[in-house]
């Protein structure tokens, strides 16, 4: 399992905003995806990032978090609490391709030098300057 979390915001012409890195360690997809998550909605609800679009390319995630609640979970439910905080946010599944951005920045994050500690970008990286606008 890559150990690396990554997510970007734009603007709604796609413009980069801010962004996030973390390097973790986790043996599921499910559990980094919602972990992603988590750190993104953190740095919407510090910057207030709203109206905010969540897109997740983990159908299980997405399906985690609209649905029934899963109290096995805390993680996820951290994020549908936070979810339902701010009225102006939604959450859907877009294919990994549609964000190639944030899948650098998860390959990049295995490379940080702290384990579990958030990275937040003001800018593009030079690694993601062929993706973003």
């Amino acid at each position: 399992m890559q150990p690396g979390l990554g997510g970007v915001f734009g603007n709604s012409i796609g413009t980069w905003v801010a962004g996030f890195q973390k390097y973790i360690y986790t043996s599921n997809a499910l559990q980094a995806e919602i972990l992603a998550i988590q750190e993104g909605l953190k740095l919407a609800m510090d910057l207030n990032l709203f109206p905010l679009e969540i897109e997740s390319d983990e159908t299980k995630a997405v399906k985690l978090l609209t649905l029934e609640p899963n109290f096995s979970n805390p993680t996820a439910l951290y994020c549908r609490s936070l979810m339902l905080r701010e009225r102006e946010m939604f959450i859907r599944h877009s294919s990994r391709h549609g964000n190639a951005t944030a899948y650098l920045l998860d390959k990049e994050a295995m490379k940080l030098p702290i384990l579990n500690k958030p990275y937040r970008l003001s800018g593009s990286p030079f690694f993601c300057n062929a993706t973003t606008r």
